[in-house]
């Protein structure tokens, strides 16, 4: 955004090495505890919705809570945990 509303003579590396002087990394990145924080919770929900669907498939097509899922049911296991997050 600054390089192309801000001032023109100043090259990208420039910019750059000012933005990191000034913010260090975190100046890159404005809003990234924001960002992290809505990425977790939405790896968080949809992981914890795969592991529900993996012990509801087990038992489904098993009948048993310690049974292994085969690779296409653990698949089908992540497309319901996603879908549903």
């Amino acid at each position: 955004t600054g390089a192309v509303t801000g001032d023109k003579s100043i090259t990208t590396w420039e910019r750059a090495r000012r933005t990191y002087a000034a913010k260090g990394i975190a100046g890159f990145y404005p809003g990234g505890t924001a960002i992290a924080f809505r990425q977790a919770t939405n790896w968080a929900s949809r992981q914890g919705f795969t592991e529900a669907a993996r012990d509801r498939l087990k038992v489904t097509l098993h009948g048993r809570s310690d049974a292994t899922l085969s690779r296409s049911q653990e698949v089908a296991a992540g497309v319901i945990g996603g879908t549903m997050a």
